[in-house]
């Protein structure tokens, strides 16, 4: 398990080089090597939703970020982008957050 997590945190780095240099297709693929490698760790999963969100994968982009919040619901990152992946999406009539999360509906519409 040890090795299997050093993998998947290089990948991750490589992930995070191809984004800050604009290889977003580049920067999903490490992503994905590092949820393969590590499919129980919400960072990999919100980076590669970060990445999908600016090549416009948009429903993928949701998807990871709903396992991200599945897999740790206090990962701030990960809250801060499903709101605007739900708006891109159209899933307004179903926006919660992870589980116990307040609505992002409030008595006077959206928050």
């Amino acid at each position: 398990m040890f090795v299997r997590c050093r993998l998947a945190e290089a990948r991750k780095a490589d992930g995070n080089k191809a984004y800050q240099a604009g290889r977003y297709e580049e920067a999903v693929a490490f992503y994905s090597k590092a949820v393969y490698h590590n499919p129980n760790d919400a960072v990999y999963y919100s980076n590669k939703s970060a990445a999908l969100m600016m090549i416009q994968r948009y429903q993928e982009a949701l998807d990871d970020c709903t396992q991200a919040i599945k897999l740790d619901d206090t990962y701030m990152k990960v809250g801060t982008g499903s709101p605007s992946l739900r708006t891109l999406v159209g899933g307004f009539d179903s926006m919660k957050v992870g589980t116990g999360s307040p609505s992002l509906r409030n008595s006077s519409g959206w928050v």
